[in-house]
């Protein structure tokens, strides 16, 4: 399914489509071939490796956002929207799960310190 090149390009990718995912998925084709884009992609250019792209997720659920890393496509937008409503309350019960066990860690050092001194605790 090429469309390359002028609009009859476009009112071949509306014959060609056979939902709406599709048919925008073709007239992005088509834009993009217009703006200069050959259809390769170069590895140096690429933004979303897996580093990268662990990266960018932990940012998001954790909400500090630097901002050097955003989905450029309303889908890639609408995902990561998705991804924080769902991500970011899980964050914050792993956060509070983390800080509990933290905390229980600290009074217990505390209470064998203490008992090893030979102090009593209030």
């Amino acid at each position: 399914m090429a469309v390359w090149s002028g609009s009859s390009e476009v009112i071949m990718s509306f014959k060609i489509a056979k939902n709406t995912c599709d048919l925008f998925i073709c007239l992005d084709l088509v834009a993009r071939r217009k703006r200069g884009w050959n259809g390769e992609e170069s590895r140096s250019n690429t933004q979303w490796t897996f580093s990268g792209s662990l990266f960018y997720s932990i940012i998001c659920i954790t909400t500090i956002g630097y901002g050097n890393q955003t989905p450029k496509t309303p889908a890639g937008k609408l995902v990561t929207i998705a991804y924080a409503i769902v991500g970011m309350p899980l964050m914050l019960i792993c956060l509070t799960n983390t800080g509990h066990a933290m905390a229980q860690s600290f009074r217990c050092y505390m209470t064998l310190s203490y008992v090893n001194e030979g102090q009593t605790i209030i």
